[in-house]
């Protein structure tokens, strides 16, 4: 029986390698030869050297299993490949933002142009699950937007585990001070992430003079679109204008007592499962709660962007720093280590 399984994932984005990584372990423990079809831009990574990896498209047919990553026009290539030649091979698409509503687009900040560029993505998702043998949805929010859509109606065979990793919390990753110390924005700058609302809480913090270390680091470089304040604070350590290795993004959440998570809108973030990895809690709003989050263990609430509520927030996880670094690692290997979804992936691969 053929077992190799590829793993595709043909867009550039550095914090995509954390779920490669889960998702080449999890095949190669199940028993099946993983191989990673990658944009060539990952080559300049080491943590890719004990993998196996291409980036050219290759011969459909060696592979009984093709596993997608994130929405890209060239899946739609290779799906239309294995369908031309015949394949019986299984398809999979992990489907980790299912479209909302324009109006809840609209509410988070996003304008009509970036609107149509997530219909553009749909169209490309779409097209992806109706061909997929199995659509992976990474939380019940995700898995209930897509039973309401028209996709389901044409594929409704799915399965909901959260988004997938590998435990990347070890010395290599550890900040040289190795020290829990910043109130962190990690990723991209983006309209429902919420970081005018961070930014702004920078600015209060520091007119108030309170003693809070703070960290941005995203692949975006910060200009006026972004942001209409000076941050040129001391307290204030930046990082941007370039893609951050998967080791520096890892020294960045190790470095971390507070994520910001308090987006307007989330099915399941990446960056939530990173934070706890690293022991750190996430801020989130409220009306963002789901199954991944406990209040108080592994995640602080805040009801709307007030800065008594941040702040209150903060000081909370700054004076419960063990406490958190604890429950917050239990969570990420309880939740999102890819190793308890073995047999769940073992079933959908044999059936």
């Amino acid at each position: 029986m053929n077992k190799k399984a590829l793993i595709i994932s043909l867009n550039f984005n550095p914090g995509h390698l954390s779920h490669l990584f889960a998702s080449y372990n999890q095949l190669k423990e199940i028993g099946y030869r993983p191989q990673l079809l990658i944009h060539k831009k990952f080559n300049q990574f080491e943590e890719l050297k004990s993998y196996n990896v291409i980036h050219d498209i290759p011969n459909i047919k060696m592979y009984s299993t093709l596993f997608f990553w994130f929405p890209s026009i060239q899946n739609l290539k290779i799906i239309l490949i294995s369908i031309l030649k015949f394949n019986n091979t299984k398809i999979f698409y992990v489907y980790h933002e299912p479209f909302e509503s324009i109006k809840i687009y609209r509410k988070a900040g996003f304008n009509f142009v970036e609107i149509f560029r997530l219909f553009l993505i749909l169209i490309v998702s779409y097209l992806t699950c109706i061909f997929s043998t199995c659509v992976i949805l990474p939380s019940k929010k995700a898995e209930k937007l897509y039973k309401n859509s028209l996709s389901y109606k044409l594929n409704n065979k799915i399965l909901q585990i959260p988004l997938l990793f590998i435990n990347e919390n070890n010395t290599i990753c550890k900040n040289p001070e190795n020290k829990k110390k910043y109130f962190s924005y990690i990723g991209t700058i983006a309209n429902d992430h919420a970081f005018k609302e961070f930014v702004n809480f920078i600015r209060q913090a520091n007119e108030k003079k309170h003693n809070i270390n703070f960290l941005i680091a995203t692949k975006n470089r910060l200009e006026r679109k972004f942001i209409d304040v000076n941050l040129n604070y001391p307290n204030l350590k930046i990082i941007h204008g370039k893609p951050l290795s998967n080791l520096e993004i890892n020294r960045c959440y190790s470095s971390s007592l507070l994520v910001w998570n308090a987006y307007h809108r989330t099915t399941q973030s990446g960056v939530m499962a990173k934070a706890f990895m690293f022991g750190a809690p996430i801020i989130c709003l409220k009306k963002n709660r789901n199954e991944f989050t406990l209040e108080n263990i592994n995640t602080l609430f805040i009801s709307k962007y007030c800065f008594k509520e941040i702040y209150s927030s903060y000081r909370f996880a700054y004076e419960n720093i063990n406490f958190f670094e604890k429950k917050c690692s239990e969570s990420f290997q309880r939740i999102f280590h890819y190793s308890n979804y073995n047999n769940q992936i073992y079933s959908i691969l044999k059936n």
